[in-house]
């Protein structure tokens, strides 16, 4: 019996053994393959950080580093500026100038005025605030009426009968 037992602890003591082995080797294998996948990440990390820095680099205005000092004959010094402007095309151009001669440019200060028809033909009036005042004081009601519709945007005409009829060309200011 004493030999069967010896046997049987020899056995559980082998396979006991192997199993730790086994255990041992995993821990190994994955804690090798864990830091490979850290080292992978690290790299890819570190090489999008240097593309980013090299594509930032574009964007950045160009550095001059030290200053120009005798250097008058220097074939490094700065010799010019290149300067290339787009300009819109002459049908924008005109289609601009067409709405300015209509509508005008904004002022954007306060005017004080007689008469809403300062041009010859019609004025086109557009606020973004207004005050009413004068030596009689108008009801409320027709106060805000005024407003909104200044707020709004309004076209005053000198004659009716020119509405349509009239070259936005034709409309200076009288006096001009």
């Amino acid at each position: 019996l004493n030999h069967i037992n010896k046997e049987c602890r020899n056995l559980l003591t082998n396979a006991h053994a192997a199993m730790s082995a086994d255990v041992g080797l995993n821990n190994t294998e994955a804690t090798r393959d864990g830091a490979d996948r850290i080292a992978t990440a690290n790299s890819n990390v570190s090489a999008y950080n240097q593309i980013a820095t090299l594509m930032q680099g574009q964007l950045d205005p160009t550095v001059q580093y030290g200053n120009y000092v005798g250097g008058e004959t220097a074939l490094s010094r700065t010799q010019g500026y290149t300067v290339h402007i787009i300009r819109q095309d002459l049908g924008a151009l005109e289609s601009a100038a067409c709405q300015f001669k209509r509508y005008g440019y904004m002022l954007n200060q306060q005017w004080a005025f007689d008469t809403f028809n300062v041009m010859s033909h019609f004025s086109y009036w557009k606020c973004a605030d207004v005050w009413c005042s004068g030596k009689e004081s108008a009801i409320e009601g027709a106060q805000k009426m005024i407003k909104d519709i200044l707020i709004r945007g309004v076209t005053v005409w000198k004659s009716p009968d020119e509405i349509g009829s009239v070259d936005i060309f034709e409309n200076v200011r009288e006096g001009a």
